[in-house]
Parts: structure tokens; C-alpha cells; sequence
């Protein structure tokens, strides 16, 4: 009995772990890499990466090269990045040396802020709803955060099914961030 239910357990893990990894948005994630707005993780391959769970510094980085302004965040420096985040965060230093001056510019335009404990939190997970803020943010759309998803929805006239896929309040993988961006 008790080797039937170590089998049984070890196979509904297996289950989840393989489901974790089915994508939907590979071809656009394709399109997005062909027009440089989407790298995963090479510059030069199209190695999207799109199982992944989206974090806060990555979503930085990927939302400010989506909209065409991470060349100008690129333009301030070390020590400017790094003043504002010391600025803003108790966990400055937890973020990363390539995101620091795309997550110091996001603070800077009022498009990310932290929690109310003075954190940041790199590297915890995005939602869905956190990354369609972002957008909404970034279009200058007035909208309670609550709902973003939904307006989101609206605004890039998305059926139920993507505006619920989109719109989640658990973390998003970039795949899921790629079919929000396509």
C-alpha cells in the first residue's frame, strides 16, 4: 500500500511539472524576438525562455524595451541609478546589475512602485494583473488596479478566455507576457 501511494504521488508531481511547460504564444514570441522587443535569453537566437515565470526587475527591463524607452533609461548612469533606488527601496541592492538603471528609470516615470514596506522585491514573481498595469501605465490609461486585467481587455479587445489568461492575480510566465504584448 504504502509503495502505491509513493508511485501514485510521484506521478500527480510529474503531472503539474509537465503541464507547466505547454506555451501558446511561441510563434508571437517569435515575432516579437524578429523586431527586437522580446530577446528571452539571447540577444542573438530566438531562445525564448517562455516557461518561465516573469519577475519584477525582468518585467522592468522587457515592458521599457517593449514601448521603445529602454535606450533612454540605458543613458543614466551607475551612480544615478543606483541613488534612486536607494532612494525608494530597502532591498536596493537585490537588484540586479543589468535591470538596476531599467527598474531606477521605471520608478523615476511612476510606472513601478514598491511595497509599502520600502521594498522592491526583484525577484518575486510578477502577476498577470502586476504586468497589465504595466501596460496600462505605460499607455497612460486611468483604470483601477483591481481591474486592470479586465481593462486591459477592453483596451486591446481581447476575448474572455485571453482576458482571463492575461489578467491573473498568480505569477505569469513570458510566455503569457509575450501573447499580452503580441
Amino acid at each position: 500500500l504504502a509503495l502505491a501511494i509513493a508511485i501514485i504521488m510521484v506521478f500527480s508531481l510529474m503531472a503539474p511539472v509537465s503541464a507547466a511547460y505547454d506555451t501558446q504564444y511561441e510563434e508571437e514570441a517569435n515575432e516579437l524576438f524578429q523586431l527586437d522587443l522580446y530577446r528571452g535569453i539571447s540577444k542573438d537566437e530566438f531562445e525564448p525562455d517562455l516557461e518561465s515565470k516573469l519577475n519584477r526587475q525582468t518585467a522592468a527591463v522587457m515592458i521599457l524595451r517593449m514601448f521603445g524607452e529602454e535606450a533612454i533609461a540605458m543613458e543614466m548612469s551607475n551612480s544615478e541609478a543606483v541613488r534612486t533606488l536607494e532612494g525608494e527601496f530597502t532591498d536596493a541592492d537585490e537588484v540586479a546589475d543589468w535591470a538596476a538603471k531599467q527598474v531606477a528609470y521605471c520608478v523615476e516615470m511612476g510606472y513601478i512602485k514598491g511595497y509599502p514596506d520600502k521594498t522592491f522585491r526583484p525577484l518575486k514573481d510578477l502577476t498577470g494583473r502586476e504586468f497589465c498595469t504595466l501596460f496600462l501605465k505605460m499607455l497612460e490609461y486611468e483604470f483601477n488596479f483591481e481591474e486592470a486585467g479586465e481593462t486591459f481587455g477592453e483596451v486591446a479587445k481581447l476575448d474572455a478566455d485571453e482576458t482571463d489568461d492575461f489578467g491573473v492575480d498568480g505569477a505569469i510566465t513570458k510566455d503569457i507576457v509575450c501573447g499580452i504584448t503580441h
